[in-house]
């Protein structure tokens, strides 16, 4: 039968080569553990810092953008009511002015109407005028024609 130190005697010739734990794996151990330890204080931990530093930097300014974004987009909306208010003001006084124009363009056609009334009033009057001139001197030199007709006629005869 197999007594327990041939099992381990066994045991070690089967496993040997794999794992040997003496001192120097502990002295491994320890320098590993101090190494993580010096690592970690001078290496990870100001790393992971800047890392977290940097996380809350772009956090802030990106709560700063869309502040801005916010007020841009504010600024911008009130810019437009004031737009829409002036193209409104400026179409109200648009139409006034036109209706302004309107008014004045029927008075000033009233007055040159007016106008070209009399001149033509003023124009057939003096129309009739030389009328009744030409056909008065007609008739007198009609009459002054007849009576050297009708005396040339009788002194014939």
């Amino acid at each position: 039968m197999l007594t327990p130190e041939m099992a381990i005697l066994v045991f070690q010739t089967k496993h040997a080569g794999l794992v040997d734990l003496d001192v120097t794996a502990l002295v491994s151990f320890f320098l590993f553990f101090l190494l993580f330890f010096i690592l970690n204080k001078t290496v990870f931990q100001p790393y992971l810092e800047i890392l977290a530093e940097r996380e809350k930097k772009i956090e802030g300014e990106q709560l700063r953008a869309q502040e801005i974004t916010a007020r841009a987009e504010k600024s911008f909306t009130e810019y437009q009511h004031q737009l829409a208010d002036a193209r409104s003001e400026a179409s109200k006084i648009r139409e006034a002015l036109r209706r302004e124009g309107q008014t004045e363009e029927t008075t000033i056609l009233e007055k040159a109407r007016e106008n070209a009334s009399v001149t033509i009033k003023k124009g057939q009057e003096s129309v009739s005028k030389q009328v009744r001139e030409a056909s008065l001197a007609v008739d007198e030199k009609a009459l002054t024609l007849s009576k050297a007709i009708v005396s040339r006629i009788l002194s014939r005869a």
